[in-house]
């Protein structure tokens, strides 16, 4: 038997532990401007929906730690998008952000959750990719019946090939997928690279929902080197350079939609300033900032690959294939309202003006689990469309 002995001395920090303890376990928590404030944090704004926002001067954002940024000029933050695209409804930020309620980041500071989002993260190489741009990079092909990675990942998207492209957008409807522990996304991939796996760039934009956390959160993501040492989700890393004050990157995205019900949408940009080589981001009409031109190696003009989908994460639990949803967790044969969509599917080309995106290649890893179905009609108003998606596990998808 091992006994424990309690000295005068260990009494005082054991009732430090009992007060923390005893106020976690009554559904009170410390204040959050007593733990983990961001560098620079000039105000804190708490949500009811959990999240705890610093609004962080603009000048002490992560970017600024990258040692390629020491130096950087924020650039302006005004944009012309051009060929806007709307949604079944036009939700402002206040009513996708609930943290915008309870106040907003004062000027020449940015909102950044202090609280990294809790998804699963990406994991090893997407081998999807490297099997497309090692040696393909340029060649149009067609994988819809694609083997999965090595790594679990799996997809449901469309691309194209070729570029020079200056710029991805799409409208995307928001769900709460089931992730069974482990990842559901639905995003934009913009991406250039050589012969040479390692020397992928890409960058990212769309939502997600992961392991621990069943709310559906704005995320970014970006690499220079094939996912091995570069890039990071949100602000996990420096190299995203935000100029807003309006939108914080990492925040829960609601409401969403509803099976065969209302569907909420948001619009996502990722567009390429010729004049200065950065990357800007815009979501709902908001210029939310850009990547800088110096921390990538092969997207300084234009990409040569741009994707739109879905992906999870297949863990294979208890021997068979994962329960992770896709989407809305139903087929794209469902229809509207019903399976998950990508609606004016665009990209800008080399006249700087965007365009619907034509003869799409689909890439789809498991189509008993998860499938993807093109929609060229536009008399919805819709643009180049598809529906994607599916429920993973079942009997016609047992691994």
């Amino acid at each position: 038997m091992i006994r424990t002995v309690v000295t005068r001395s260990s009494i005082f920090p054991l009732a430090i532990l009992c007060f923390i303890l005893i106020n976690f376990a009554d559904g009170r928590r410390l204040h959050s401007t007593d733990i983990g404030k961001r560098k620079g944090t000039i105000k804190t704004i708490e949500s009811d929906d959990g999240d705890v926002i610093d609004c962080v001067d603009i000048y002490k954002q992560p970017a600024f730690d990258h040692p390629l940024l020491k130096n950087h000029t924020i650039e302006s933050s005004s944009l012309k998008i051009n060929n806007q695209v709307k949604g079944e409804k036009d939700y402002a930020l206040k009513e996708l952000q609930g943290w915008l309620k309870f106040g907003e980041c004062p000027e020449g500071t940015v909102p950044i959750v202090r609280t990294p989002t809790k998804f699963a993260k990406y994991g090893p190489k997407k081998t999807h990719l490297k099997s497309r741009y090692y040696s393909k990079l340029i060649q149009p092909y067609n994988q819809r019946n694609a083997s999965p990675s090595d790594d679990g990942h799996e997809y449901a998207e469309v691309s194209i090939f070729g570029g020079p492209y200056f710029g991805a957008k799409a409208n995307i409807n928001l769900w709460s997928p089931d992730p069974h522990g482990t990842m559901s996304i639905s995003q934009i991939w913009v991406a250039s690279s050589s012969d040479n796996y390692d020397e992928l760039n890409t960058i990212e934009a769309g939502w997600v929902i992961g392991t621990g956390d069943p709310r559906t959160r704005f995320f970014i993501y970006w690499t220079s080197d094939g996912y091995r040492s570069t890039g990071c989700k949100n602000f996990d890393c420096p190299g995203f350079v935000q100029v807003s004050r309006m939108v914080a990157i990492g925040s829960v995205l609601e409401p969403i939609s509803n099976y065969d019900g209302k569907q909420i949408f948001i619009n996502v940009t990722i567009d390429q300033h010729k004049e200065s080589g950065e990357w800007w981001l815009t979501f709902q009409n908001e210029a939310i900032g850009y990547w800088p031109n110096p921390i990538f190696t092969r997207l300084g003009n234009g990409a040569n690959s741009l994707c739109w989908g879905g992906e999870i994460v297949n863990d294979e639990p208890n021997g068979h294939h994962s329960e992770t949803q896709m989407g809305s967790g139903h087929f794209p044969d469902e229809g509207y309202t019903k399976s998950s969509c990508f609606t004016n599917v665009m990209y800008k080309d080399d006249s700087q003006t965007f365009k619907d995106a034509d003869n799409l290649t689909t890439y789809v890893t498991k189509p008993l689990c998860y499938d993807i179905k093109v929609v060229n009609d536009n008399t919805a108003g819709q643009g180049t469309h598809f529906f994607y998606g599916g429920p993973g596990y079942s009997d016609q998808c047992p691994n």
